[in-house]
C-alpha cells in the first residue's frame, strides 16, 4: 500500500510551503518508486498568485498526487468568498493557466480558482500534456473570469487529447463573451458531472474526432444562444442536462430540457445556491450515486444528496423540501 507524503501550504509560516506552486515544484519526484502518494492541503486563507505547473513526476494509480484546502479553508457555500483561499494568476503568453497539469494521477480539490483581467487568452486549470489516457479528477471547485474581458477565458481546457478527465460539483462564471471563451473545453474525453456554467460564450464544448464528453445533471446558463453544450467535432452525450439556450437535447439522452430560466440566491454577488423558486434546476437531476463510470454522492458543499437531486454542484434542501420527505 503506498505510503501519505502530507505537505501543508500556508501564508503564515505554519505551513511546509507558502504557495501551492512551491509545494508542487519541491516535492517533484517519482512516486512509484517511493510506493508513496503526495498529498498536498492547503490550510490558510490568502490570496496565492503565483501560478502552478505540476510536472516532474512519475505517479501511478495508487501514488497519485491530490491538491486540496482543509476543511478552514475550502469555500463550501457554493458563493464566491474572496475571504477565502483563492488561486490567482496573471499570464504572460496564450493558454497559460494558473494549474498546469503535465502528469497522469492528479486531483485537484475544493480550490477557487480566478483568472485575473490580461490582453491573454488564458485558462483556470489547462490539462496541457500527461503521459497517457489515466484518471484525472477535478472536484468541488469554483473558477471565476471576467465578465466583460475580449480576450478568450476557458475555465478548464482539456488540451490533451489522451487524457481521460472527471469533473464534478463546478462551477465556471463570468467567461465572458470572446469568441472562444468557454466554461469547459474538452480536447479528449471527459465525465462531467453536476457542474455549471454562467455567462459565457460556451457553456460546454467538444472539440476533438473521436472523442467523447458525457455530461449529467449539468446546466447552462446565460450562454450565447447555440453555444450552451456545443461541438465542434467529436460526440456529447447527455443526460439530465439544462440549458438556458436550446442545446441541450441536441444529442438525445434522457431527461434533457431547454430554455429554462435559472434562479440563483444572489447571482450580483456571485451566490450560485439554487433557489427555493427555480424552475431551471431544482430536482431535475438524476441520482449519480450508483454510476458505472464516476459514482458521486455530495454536492459542492459536502452534504450528502438525497431525493431527487437538483441539476449543478449544489444541492438545495428547502425546509419545504425536508418535510416534503419526511411526509
Amino acid at each position: 500500500m503506498a505510503t501519505r507524503i502530507l505537505k501543508t501550504v500556508r501564508s503564515d509560516g505554519k505551513g511546509d510551503y507558502s504557495t501551492l506552486n512551491a509545494a508542487v515544484v519541491g516535492q517533484a519526484q517519482n512516486l512509484v518508486t517511493a510506493d508513496s502518494y503526495l498529498d498536498i492541503i492547503i490550510g490558510s486563507n490568502f490570496d496565492d498568485t503565483t501560478g502552478v505547473n505540476v510536472t516532474g513526476y512519475t505517479t501511478g494509480a495508487t501514488q497519485y498526487i491530490s491538491v486540496s484546502t482543509d476543511t478552514t479553508v475550502r469555500n463550501i457555500t457554493a458563493k464566491w468568498n474572496s475571504s477565502k483561499y483563492i488561486l490567482s494568476y496573471t499570464a504572460t503568453a496564450d493558454w497559460q493557466g494558473a494549474i498546469l497539469i503535465n502528469e497522469d494521477y492528479v486531483k485537484i480539490i475544493g480550490l477557487q480558482i480566478f483568472i485575473t483581467f490580461q490582453t491573454y487568452s488564458k485558462v483556470g486549470i489547462n490539462i496541457k500534456s500527461v503521459v497517457s489516457s489515466n484518471f484525472l479528477y477535478i472536484e468541488d471547485c469554483m473558477i471565476k473570469g471576467h465578465a466583460t474581458v475580449t480576450r478568450r477565458v476557458q475555465g478548464i481546457r482539456q488540451e490533451d487529447t489522451d487524457s481521460i478527465m472527471y469533473c464534478k460539483n463546478i462551477y465556471c462564471f463570468d467567461m465572458g463573451l470572446a469568441d472562444a471563451s468557454v466554461g469547459i473545453t474538452l480536447l479528449g474525453t471527459g465525465f462531467l458531472y453536476n457542474c455549471g456554467v454562467y455567462n459565457s460564450t460556451y457553456g460546454f464544448l467538444q472539440n476533438t474526432a473521436g472523442k467523447i464528453l458525457t455530461g449529467k445533471n449539468c446546466f447552462a446558463s446565460s450562454v450565447t444562444s447555440g453555444k450552451g453544450f456545443s461541438k465542434i467535432a467529436g460526440t456529447i452525450s447527455l443526460n439530465y442536462c439544462s440549458s438556458s439556450d436550446a442545446t441541450a437535447d441536441d444529442s438525445g439522452g434522457d431527461g434533457n430540457i431547454v430554455n429554462q430560466t435559472f434562479t440563483f440566491n444572489d447571482i450580483s454577488n456571485f451566490d450560485f445556491k439554487l433557489s427555493d423558486t427555480d424552475t431551471g434546476a431544482r430536482l431535475k437531476g438524476a441520482d449519480l450515486s450508483n454510476d458505472t463510470s464516476y459514482p458521486i454522492t455530495t454536492d459542492i458543499t459536502g452534504k450528502t444528496r438525497n431525493g431527487k437531486w437538483d441539476i449543478g454542484p449544489y444541492q438545495n434542501v428547502s425546509a419545504k423540501y425536508v418535510m416534503m420527505l419526511k411526509n
